[in-house]
Order: structure tokens, then sequence, then C-alpha cells
């Protein structure tokens, strides 16, 4: 039994070492009981009744008994972090159905059985992170019908048994993150209507279905980084119009189709750096209109369509660094009036149209780092004449030629540009093309008059 030592801790049994007695420490009159950091083997027994918070973790505790919690019918959290269970039986918990908190991340835990969960009906957040989890019954979370936020992250799960999630209604946020799952069935997530936070980043994801999000409006942030995805289906993100964050970084996309983000009225980030994306359709951002951010560094961007980010009018930072842009056309970047950081870092370009950036009123920070710019060369003089008359502007960039940073070379120090203009057509080759194009008019309406006369005659 526990007794009280100086009424700041207190004794308790099952130490690793027989002979040693370990002190759990009081905190907060007698409601939050730490037992962390003493090697204990089991779950104490006579923890007083009125204990609220019980903290276990960085134990030995290799297995909970069904009755280790059973007059403890105030407690709110249980930590049992870092510890050494190895499995989550039927009824484990089901004497703390006030429980709210249940943290069991980094243990040893590979399987959960059948309404392992059962009788927490007010439990709100629950953690099973690193643990090694292979397999998880389609009951285990049956009476979860309170729970808020579920983290199986950093598990060995290859895939989600069908009813899995389906009676936690209440989740707001998940983490699936650093599994092994290589696909998400399009009815894992159809009861998660409440959802809001979505981490299946680190697994080995190929495709995203249409209708996999189809029932997740209030979604705001979802992680699909760091998987294999090749395709994402036309329409698939349709549904999702509370979306603020959408981040498919580090897979194998190839291209934007027009419909790819359809419905993402509401993205203000959007991270694709690390794809193969080399084709951007003409209006595949179109509906990005409140985006503020965008990346699409290390790519294979080779040239954009004029008039790509002519919708995003709130974006404010646009990362095209590391693609295989060789020029940049006078279109390109209509619209965005708010942009204030453009990234066109190390790529290979070698041109830049007139006019090119006047369209961006507001850009403060313009990195050209490691491109060819030869400063001398006339068609890139106009730019350097430009950047003159923006000393606000941060410009990262060097010429080749002049072996100097583009924000310091003299615009006196260049010599004229020749300007070579097309030969002039003389006047008089109008006139006789004009002419002879009459003459064809004239033989052509002969031509049919004739052919109708013959026509009426017969």
């Amino acid at each position: 039994m526990f007794t009280l030592a100086y009424e700041e801790n207190i004794e308790c049994e099952y130490a690793l070492d027989s002979n040693f007695t370990c002190l759990c420490k009081v905190v907060k009159a007698a409601v939050d009981i730490d037992c962390s950091y003493l090697d204990l083997l089991a779950v104490p027994s006579g923890i007083p009744n009125n204990t609220v918070i019980l903290e276990l973790n960085n134990n030995n505790i290799q297995s909970i008994n069904i009755s280790s919690f059973i007059d403890l019918l105030e407690l709110k959290s249980l930590n049992v972090l870092q510890n050494k269970l190895m499995h989550i039986v039927n009824g484990m918990f089901s004497d703390i159905s006030s429980l709210q908190v249940l943290n069991l991340d980094y243990n040893h835990i590979t399987a959960i059985e059948e309404f392992a969960f059962s009788g927490l009906n007010n439990l709100t957040e629950l953690y099973l992170s690193g643990n090694g989890l292979t397999f998880i019954a389609n009951t285990s979370f049956f009476d979860l019908h309170s729970l808020q936020k579920l983290d199986l992250s950093y598990n060995k799960l290859s895939a989600l048994p069908q009813g899995l999630l389906d009676t936690l209604e209440s989740l707001v946020e998940l983490n699936l993150q650093n599994n092994l799952l290589s696909s998400i069935p399009e009815y894992a997530l159809t009861h998660l209507q409440n959802i809001q936070t979505l981490d299946l980043s680190f697994n080995k994801i190929t495709s995203i279905q249409q209708r996999l999000f189809e029932d997740q409006q209030r979604l705001e942030i979802l992680n699909l980084g760091t998987n294999s995805i090749a395709e994402i289906k036309d329409f698939s993100f349709s549904n999702l119009t509370s979306l603020n964050s959408l981040d498919i970084r580090v897979n194998k996309i190839t291209h934007i189709t027009q419909y790819m983000f359809y419905g993402l009225e509401n993205l203000r980030q959007l991270e694709m750096r690390f794809n193969r994306i080399s084709d951007i359709h003409a209006e595949g951002f179109f509906s990005l209109s409140n985006l503020q951010r965008i990346m699409l560094y290390q790519n294979k961007i080779a040239t954009l369509k004029d008039f790509t980010f002519s919708k995003m009018t709130e974006l404010n930072s646009l990362d095209i660094g590391r693609n295989m842009i060789t020029g940049i056309k006078r279109n390109w970047f209509v619209g965005l009036k708010k942009l204030d950081s453009l990234s066109l870092y190390s790529n290979n370009i070698s041109s830049i149209e007139s006019h090119a950036f006047d369209y961006l009123v507001l850009l403060s920070s313009l990195d050209f780092g490691e491109n060819p710019i030869e400063c001398k060369q006339c068609k890139f003089q106009e730019f350097v004449e430009w950047s003159k008359t923006k000393p606000h502007i941060f410009l990262r960039g060097w010429c080749v030629d002049v072996k100097s940073a583009i924000a310091d070379v003299k615009i006196s120090s260049f010599g004229k540009c020749t300007v070579h203009k097309q030969p002039e057509v003389p006047m008089y080759a109008y006139y006789i093309i004009g002419g002879g194009i009459i003459v064809i008019i004239a033989v052509v309406v002969v031509i049919v008059w004739h052919r109708r006369k013959k026509s009426l005659a017969n």
C-alpha cells in the first residue's frame, strides 16, 4: 500500500531491484502522482483513489493487469510512455471510463486485439506512436466515440483494416506518418467528417483516388509528403473546401493537370518540392486564388505557359529554384501583384524577355543565384537596368562575364546594344500584293458565277 512520506512522496512496490523502494512524487495535492523513471516492473498497487493524473512513463512495465486501475474512478490522464508493454488486450482499461488522455508511445506493442479500448467512452487523445505495430483489429477503437486525436505514427502498418476508423466520428487529428501504407482505400476515411489534420507522410502510397477525401470538408492540413505518389486523380481534392495547407513534396509526380487542384479556393500553402514535374497545365493553378506560398523547388520544369500564375492574386512567395528553366517569358508572372519573394535559383537561365518583372510591384527579394547571367549581353542589359530602378529589391545573382554581383554592375561600363531590325518592305510591294489578292478574288467570283449560270440553264 502507498503511505505518505513527508507529504511529498509515496512509497511504492514493484521496483526493478527488490531491495529498492521507489518514491512516487505527489504533485498538486495528491491528484497528480508521478511514478516515472523508477524502473518499475508493474503498475504499483494502492494508488490514491482521487488521482487525476498518473505518470508511469520511462519504467520497465511489461504488462498491465485488467484490475490495475479498478479504483481510479477520477483518473483523466495516464502516461505509460517508454515502457516495455507488448500487448493491448480486451478490457485492459475498461475500469477507467473517466480517462481522457492515454499515452502508450514507444513501447513494444506489435498488435492490438479486438475491443482493446472498450469502456473508454470519454477518451479524447490516444498516443500509440513508435511501437512497431503491424496489426490492429478492426474493432479496436469501437468505443472511442469521443476521440479527437489519434497518433499511430512510426509503426509498421501496411494496411488499414476495413471499418477501423468508422466509429471515430469526433476525430480531429490523425497521424499515420512513417508507416508502410501503400494505399488508402476509398472507404477508409468516410466517417471522419470532422477531421482537420491528417498526416500520411513517409509511407509508400502510390496514387490518390478521386473519392478518397470526399467527406472531409473540414480538413485544414493534409500531409502526403515523402511517398511514391505518381498520380493524383482529377478532382481528388474538390471537396476539401477548408484546406489551407497541402504537402506533396518528395513524390513522383510528373505533371500538373487542369483539375488536379480543383476546389482548393482556400488553400494558403502548397508544397511540391522534390518531385519530377515537367509540365504544368496552363489552368492547373487557376483554382488557387487565395494561395500565399508555393514551392516548386527541385523539379524538371523547363518552361511555363503564359499566365500560369495569373489567378494567384494573393501569392507572396514563389520558389521555382533548381529546375531546368532556360529563359524567362514576359507573361509568366502576370497577376502576381502581391508577390514578395521570387526564387529562380540554380536554373539555366540565359535570356529574360522585356518587362518580365513589371507586374511584380511588391517584390522585395529576387534570387537569380547559380544562373549563367551575362550582364553585358543585350538580352540581359534591360534586366540589369530595371534592377537599378528597384533599389528596394534584394537581388541575388552573379554576372559570369564581368565577375560581379548583378547588384554591383555599373550600367555606364556597358556599350550600347545594337538593335537588329528586320529589313523594311517598300511601300510599292504592299500595292503589288494587295492588287494580286484583288485579282484572285475577282477570278474566283467569275468562275463561281459561270458555274451557277450553267447549272440554272440545265
